[in-house]
């Protein structure tokens, strides 16, 4: 796996340039230890603290809430430094969509507390990183990509289905249309800040389902580990024609 950018997407989308990776170990995905959980608190307040405002900034530079006491952490490195980071939250406790995003749940949807669901909370790629693309056997793809799959990696084996998330309805658009099949669960809506969100579920069996027919080859890579067996693993048809996804 070999790491490369693009200048001209970087400086245009007024993202730090950064340097390219040169090493095709230099990136790995990961769930995440007690001693790294600081550093996903670290990231949270460069993003959510400092860059979007969405909450108070601390005099430690950390950013954690009542939730992550509660909620299994993923992160994304380069050597020691995390590029990007998210969680799921378990059903035993309340969802950030139950209080602070109840407004985004229809009152016809009943949400899902069951053993089987986590809410996907947090979700941020550091600001020099976001240009940044990973070469892969399935195209070009984001550093976020690297986060999806470790995830996946992680719910199949532990038996979770069903992934809750709010997300800017942009994003969902993108993620529709990248293969992760993710259903409202209310109207979008626009917040206080001018972004418009939405909350949705997807259903990781369904992803897999639809893809093996239309993205076999990214099925494939998300059960492509070493230390990893999915419960669903598939066969390239004869006519592969080695498409390439890119997100």
């Amino acid at each position: 796996m070999q790491i490369e950018y693009s200048s001209r997407e970087r400086l245009g989308s007024g993202v730090a340039l950064g340097l390219p990776y040169e090493a095709a170990d230099a990136v790995t995905a990961r769930v995440l230890q007690a001693r790294d959980v600081t550093a996903a608190y670290g990231l949270r307040h460069e993003v959510f603290a400092k860059e979007l405002r969405w909450v108070p900034q601390s005099d430690d530079g950390l950013e954690h809430d009542v939730y992550d006491a509660h909620a299994k952490h993923f992160g994304v490195f380069r050597d020691r430094k995390m590029l990007s980071c998210l969680r799921l939250v378990s059903p035993e406790h309340r969802y950030m969509l139950e209080k602070e995003f109840r407004s985004l749940v229809s009152p016809d949807h009943d949400i899902r507390k069951a053993p089987d669901t986590r809410e996907v909370s947090r979700l941020c790629v550091s600001f020099d990183e976001r240009g940044t693309k990973v070469r892969t056997s399935i195209g070009v793809i984001s550093v976020s990509m690297l986060l999806y799959r470790q995830v996946y990696q992680w719910c199949i084996p532990n038996k979770v289905r069903y992934l809750y998330l709010v997300v800017e309805y942009k994003v969902l658009r993108l993620l529709k249309m990248f293969g992760f099949p993710c259903v409202l669960v209310g109207e979008p809506t626009r917040m206080p800040d001018g972004v418009t969100a939405a909350a949705a579920i997807m259903d990781w069996r369904e992803f897999e389902a639809k893809n093996l027919l239309a993205r076999p080859e990214l099925v494939d890579w998300f059960n492509q580990d070493q230390e990893f067996q999915g419960a669903l693993p598939p066969r390239r048809p004869a006519a592969y024609s080695g498409r390439q996804v890119f997100l």
